[in-house]
């Protein structure tokens, strides 16, 4: 019996638990690879996966607890688990922080904070910088024995291949899928005029509200858009956050729209509502530093919306080499004036999400969970 293990246990929200639950929940089982998949995570990750005769879903106390106890975990159980594993398996580990003896084990590549140094000391605190400096030295060492690794877009691999040992890695390049409740058609795109400020032109920002996401800068942005140059405009952003930089947003809220006059935030909402918000969005707005492939890009990309996108890497690498609603994040003056640009010129607005669209019919969860098991299935014993 050939088995797959999946280490799910790091996995608590975001992107990788949306891959986990998208290619486990898109399986064939006819034509899969494996004849059983052990998964190990918290109870919460688990339960969004759908049942099926061939998926066996574990969990522990220690999984539904913090990093420290998740860590102990995979100290006492899972490698004992392993060990005494005798079927045929392969692991996969897809938080890219395996340590242990098994093989063959395939990692992934998610986290660029950790190889990006510019991004990664946005951070202020000593502590964060810190971990991301000890996070890269884990993956690096994870990587470097990993007997296969999955990239996720073409910048990571580029990025991250000079960081390990030269020598030659089996890789492969498999990118993620978007789900089909986030698709819409084309939404017919009028000229500003015909905004309020009672009904205005209504722009989404989906992203935690950190350092590397430039919220802070966003919110200036819509404050001259608003204030100076008359637009009817409202931003609305929604998302966790991360506290010390949630402080400053607040700061900087209060003092240039106490009245939530063109923003307001929502926070952190249920995945599976996200998709309402998109649909009620006039447009929306992506300005991050830091990416590998944002499921949030990809999910705009299909909205029917049309986009603002921060103009730094691995972004264009799913846009295209033509997108005309590109921002530099880190300066306010760029963000003002593309919006300006985008608002007043709503026949551009409407090619760009035709070629959008058009863009991302290739983002296929079914096609990413085909491609991966078949990846893995190469390193059966």
């Amino acid at each position: 019996m050939s088995v797959l293990i999946i280490d799910g246990s790091n996995l608590r929200s975001g992107g990788g638990v949306t891959h986990l639950v998208e290619i486990l929940n898109n399986m064939n089982i006819e034509r899969f690879p494996f004849e059983k998949v052990i998964v190990f995570s918290g109870k919460k990750t688990l339960q969004k996966i759908k049942n099926n005769s061939i998926i066996e879903k574990r969990s522990h106390i220690l999984l539904n607890m913090s990093l420290p106890f998740i860590l102990l975990w995979k100290f006492l159980y899972l490698e004992r688990f392993l060990k005494k594993l005798k079927e045929k398996a392969v692991l996969l580990d897809p938080a890219g922080t395996y340590n242990g003896t098994f093989r063959p084990y395939i990692s992934m590549s998610r986290n660029m904070l950790i190889f990006e140094e510019q991004e990664s000391n946005r951070f202020q605190e000593w502590k964060m910088r810190e971990r991301f400096r000890i996070l890269r030295k884990q993956q690096v060492k994870t990587f470097n024995k990993a007997q296969g690794i999955i990239f996720i877009s073409n910048y990571a691999k580029e990025t991250i291949l000079p960081f390990l040992k030269p020598r030659e890695f089996d890789y492969k390049l498999i990118h993620h899928g978007v789900s089909k409740r986030f698709r819409s058609l084309p939404k017919v795109q009028y000229p500003i005029s015909s905004y309020t400020v009672e009904k205005p032109f209504k722009f989404l920002y989906v992203s935690p509200i950190t350092v590397y996401k430039h919220q802070k800068n966003v919110l200036r942005a819509f404050h001259e858009l608003f204030h100076v140059d008359k637009l009817p405009v409202k931003i609305t952003f929604v998302g966790d956050y991360y506290e010390p930089e949630y402080k400053e947003f607040l700061e900087v809220k209060s003092r240039l729209d106490p009245k939530n006059d063109f923003s307001e935030y929502v926070g952190k909402i249920d995945y599976q509502m996200l998709d309402v918000y998109y649909k009620e969005a006039d447009g929306i707005i992506f300005a991050s530093t830091c990416e590998n492939m944002p499921n949030v890009l990809i999910e705009s990309m299909t909205s029917g919306s049309p986009l603002l996108c921060s103009n730094k890497k691995p972004m264009s690498e799913f846009l295209g080499p033509n997108f005309p609603f590109s921002i530099d994040p880190t300066r306010v003056s760029s963000i003002v004036e593309t919006t300006r640009y985008f608002l007043n010129n709503p026949k551009t607005r409407m090619q760009s999400i035709m070629d959008n669209l058009e863009n991302s019919e290739s983002y296929d969860w079914a096609i990413c969970s085909k491609e991966t098991f078949s990846y893995l299935s190469r390193f059966i014993n």
